[in-house]
């Protein structure tokens, strides 16, 4: 979909809101606003998904309180604790789907919708993630080019360790 059509399909949503308008009143209003003509039958399409993106930005607003609580269950801690963690955690999932059930999300988007919202608060850590990442590999690679004189490869690797190598038997044979 372009940008531009992406933008027509909003200023629609925006002249018809909630209410599904006949497909004569669609054609006036595209012609009108000198719009490509958009099915009344792909509109309620349109409705739940702006629908779905106002339960959004509600649910997020109310679950990231409750998300900040969550306890991370360290993995060598005795059973009890672990157990007491993973309880405390439980009822704050419990608590999240209280948010599902007081928006009155419909059941036939509860699980897409969760999909995206786990997705939109996951991806900007994985990205943050990857950043930090691609930072430490410039950084190798600056290191790298340094000390072997251009971009960093296999062959300098191996000839790498193999230095390292021949240091430590010289230093442990004498």
């Amino acid at each position: 979909m372009t940008e531009k059509r992406r933008e027509e399909i909003y200023n629609i949503y925006k002249n018809f809101g909630d209410t599904t308008p006949t497909a004569e009143e669609m054609a006036r209003y595209c012609a009108n606003n000198d719009i490509e003509y958009y099915a009344v039958t792909e509109y309620a399409d349109v409705v739940v998904q702006m629908s779905n993106d106002v339960f959004t930005k509600i649910f997020l607003k109310k679950a990231l309180v409750l998300i900040q609580e969550l306890k991370p269950i360290p993995e060598y801690a005795p059973m009890k604790l672990r157990e007491e963690l993973m309880k405390f955690n439980s009822n704050i999932e419990i608590e999240i789907a209280k948010i599902i059930e007081e928006e009155a999300l419909p059941y036939y988007l509860i699980t897409t919708t969760m999909n995206v919202v786990s997705s939109f608060i996951r991806q900007p850590i994985e990205r943050a993630g990857t950043t930090i990442s691609r930072k430490a590999v410039n950084t190798m690679m600056s290191v790298c080019k340094e000390r072997f004189g251009g971009e960093f490869n296999a062959k300098h690797s191996a000839d790498y360790m193999q230095e390292l190598y021949d240091n430590y038997e010289k230093k442990n044979q004498s």
